[in-house]
């Protein structure tokens, strides 16, 4: 029996509260590692080099600058496509490598 049959993988769940529930879960598990979650930001730019990351962003309105060694910064698909001037548009400093941005630009998202 495979795996997905075990757990029903065809089968939708949802979480009773949504997925905040999910978010404070990760939330506890991460700070316990001394780890910043920031979510609902709106990333205006990411400046990056080896070991140092500067991200600047709009957080409840407010503007925001973020410094770590590194970081994971997750963006909705229509986000990634967007083109500088466009509304969502995230400036990468120094650019991401043509290959990535071509790929994503021939992903899409299925309903």
């Amino acid at each position: 029996m495979k795996a997905e049959e075990r757990i029903e993988g065809d089968r939708v769940f949802r979480f009773r509260n949504g997925y905040e529930d999910l978010l404070n879960f990760f939330r506890e598990q991460i700070g316990a590692c001394g780890i910043d979650l920031h979510t609902a930001c709106v990333v205006k730019r990411v400046k990056w080099k080896s070991g140092q990351v500067e991200v600047s962003a709009r957080e409840r309105g407010c503007p925001r600058a973020f410094h770590a060694d590194r970081a994971v910064i997750t963006l909705p698909l229509s986000l990634m496509k967007a083109r500088p001037g466009q509304t969502g548009f995230v400036k990468f400093d120094p650019a991401l490598p043509p290959e990535k941005i071509e790929h994503w630009m021939g992903l899409r998202r299925e309903r």
